[in-house]
């Protein structure tokens, strides 16, 4: 405190000299000198008190602003049962029920959107591959009707193009491996039609690779499935698969991959969430888990959760994957009764966020990287991965595989006896053998008849 003391004390006396003197070119030195300390210490003092001005007024929500917010899931399968795909006739009522004005308002960026069937176990190696294609239909009619909303992405830069554009960019995946129908060249023409992220299994199972709920593990032909979606740099989501394929499935990839609409099993005990060693295994691979929003995935119950529940999720996948690790699934477009009371649609993020910051847990640049960046890498890595000088696969399905299934009988494939049962080329030589033919030639004597007798007359 004597410091102090000294100071002011000393302050006092150079002011009262300065009051009591002419003014002079030192003197208004001096007072421009006290005055600006003045005001330093002023700003200094404020700055201090409140722990600094900037920090004091951000929010987590600001995450949002600088890139666009991605969502993992977008429930839409009502567009098919409730519409059949009809885009044109139903474009008003299909318009207000997707409601992208409140998410675009929310600050989403980009979302995934997932095509297939409507029963996967029942169109499985049957009738999936046409419905998929169906749904790539609807899906670019839909972006074709709201272009002023809406647009096709195929990479990284059609998502922050829309972003800055205040629209949506849509992501098309596909629902399961079931829907490529065991075959590679269907998965590369649903990649040419600008599918850009595959769910391995789902819900599903396939002959050659497993769900969450089996033990089905990862077939040859899974493997290879895996390295062709490489070769093009189709993203890979390993939600619902089981252990087996999981583990299988992360040693095969060459690139990152994602689990879309999951939790933390230590929370949650259902079979499609991850355990803790599945989790801690990820950190610092690029791989991405995307937090459902679901009640029946962070509580196991039926509308009786809350935020408080979903931020728990995030934060042990935060905690054993690392927070690049980490994004959004949310899984909106349900029933109310599906989401916490207080998150049951896009516009209760903000909120999400500015939670998830105030606990001190989380900082501005992590997450950024929960709300867009870390999912964007995991897509641009996926990308970089592709290989176009790599010729694509000729294998087939092992026949005995495709009749691991309830209704894999294989009645419904036309050209089994093609793909399985070639036919076989002769390989027995032909001998030619020189047949030898022996003429007889047969003599035939002919006998003259006799001369005929004169009868001599006397």
């Amino acid at each position: 405190m004597s410091f102090f003391r000294d100071c002011w004390d000393s302050l006092r006396g150079n002011v009262r000299n300065c009051l009591t003197t002419p003014l002079t070119k030192k003197k208004l030195l001096i007072f421009g000198g006290i005055f600006c300390a003045f005001v330093l210490f002023i700003i200094i003092l404020v700055v201090c008190l409140n722990g600094g001005s900037s920090s004091s007024s951000a929010k987590g929500s600001d995450a949002l602003n600088n890139g666009p917010l991605t969502l993992g899931l977008i429930a839409n399968s009502w567009l098919k049962t409730q519409y059949v795909n009809q885009i044109n006739e139903n474009l008003n009522q299909i318009k207000g029920q997707l409601s992208l004005d409140s998410y675009i308002s929310s600050k989403l960026g980009a979302m995934i959107w997932s095509v297939g069937a409507s029963d996967c176990a029942k169109a499985s190696q049957k009738d999936a591959v046409s419905q998929t294609l169906e749904g790539i239909d609807a899906a670019k009619r839909l972006v074709a009707a709201m272009g002023q909303q809406l647009i096709l992405a195929s990479g990284t830069q059609d998502m922050t193009s829309a972003k800055a554009n205040s629209k949506v960019a849509m992501l098309i995946s596909l629902d399961g491996g079931y829907t490529i129908d065991s075959r590679l060249g269907v998965l590369r023409m649903f990649y040419d039609l600008g599918v850009r992220v595959m769910t391995l299994t789902g819900t599903c199972a396939t002959p050659w690779a497993g769900i969450s709920s089996g033990n089905t593990a990862l077939s040859s032909f899974g493997n290879t499935v895996i390295g062709e979606a490489n070769r093009m740099g189709l993203l890979i989501d390993l939600a619902g698969s089981s252990s087996e394929v999981i583990t299988a499935s992360l040693k095969a990839s060459k690139a990152p991959v994602i689990f879309n609409g999951i939790g933390a099993q230590s929370l949650t005990n259902v079979p499609s969430n991850l355990d803790n060693a599945t989790l801690s295994s990820l950190k610092d691979k690029g791989h991405v888990v995307m937090v459902s929003f679901k009640c029946s995935i962070v509580k196991n119950s039926n509308g009786n959760c809350s935020m408080d529940d979903v931020i728990n999720h995030i934060n042990v996948v935060k905690d054993l994957a690392g927070a690049a690790s980490v994004g959004i699934a949310a899984d909106f477009g349900g029933s109310d009764t599906d989401y916490p009371s207080d998150l049951r649609n896009i516009s209760g993020i903000a909120a999400l966020f500015d939670k998830l910051y105030s606990s001190n847990n989380w900082g501005l640049t992590d997450l950024e990287g929960l709300a867009y960046r870390n999912f964007i890498n995991a897509l641009q890595n996926s990308a970089k991965a592709a290989d176009g000088t790599k010729t694509p696969s000729d294998a087939l399905e092992d026949e005995t595989e495709l009749k691991t299934l309830p209704n894999s009988s294989l009645e419904c494939y036309s050209d089994v006896s093609i793909r399985y049962h070639p036919p076989t080329p002769a390989t027995t030589p032909v001998t030619t053998q020189a047949t030898t033919v022996t003429t007889q030639t047969t003599t035939v004597t002919t006998t003259a008849p006799p001369p005929p007798v004169t009868k001599k007359i006397s």
